[in-house]
């Protein structure tokens, strides 16, 4: 029961499209060796992967990917896993979108890793502050 409560939290992580720390993977490679579910790790940290990859590529090709993926499955059929990945991609989708929508800043931030400076907006009122905003 344990090791399925970290496959879990390994693939809430993934939908997030965040990448996890390195004490969260030896934590969870840690919590998955000797049980059945070992073999888990590194596929999930592959789809993880996939998913923050995916996530770099513009809005219209991250969807674009997903609906090729769905295509490709009804065409040639997918297991339980197949189907939970594409799931975890779409959410990750979602999630970003919103991100985009709601927080434009923090969605700038985490694309690039720096954050957005403020603007100066204190020489407004003056010439010179106009035309430094320009």
């Amino acid at each position: 029961m344990k090791a399925e409560r970290v496959l879990n939290q390994m693939d809430r992580q993934a939908a997030t499209g965040i990448p996890p720390t390195p004490a969260d993977q030896q934590r969870w490679k840690t919590a998955l060796s000797g049980t059945s579910a070992a073999g888990e790790y590194n596929t999930r940290i592959n789809e993880m992967n996939e998913v923050q990859g995916l996530l770099r590529k513009p809005m219209a090709e991250q969807q674009q990917y997903v609906d090729q993926k769905r295509q490709q499955m009804v065409v040639n059929g997918a297991s339980v896993a197949q189907q939970a990945n594409v799931t975890r991609l779409q959410t990750a989708i979602d999630n970003n979108t919103k991100m985009l929508r709601e927080s434009p800043l923090t969605f700038n931030a985490m694309r690039t890793g720096s954050d957005v400076e403020p603007l100066d907006i204190s020489g407004i009122a003056t010439p010179e502050g106009q035309q430094k905003l320009a």
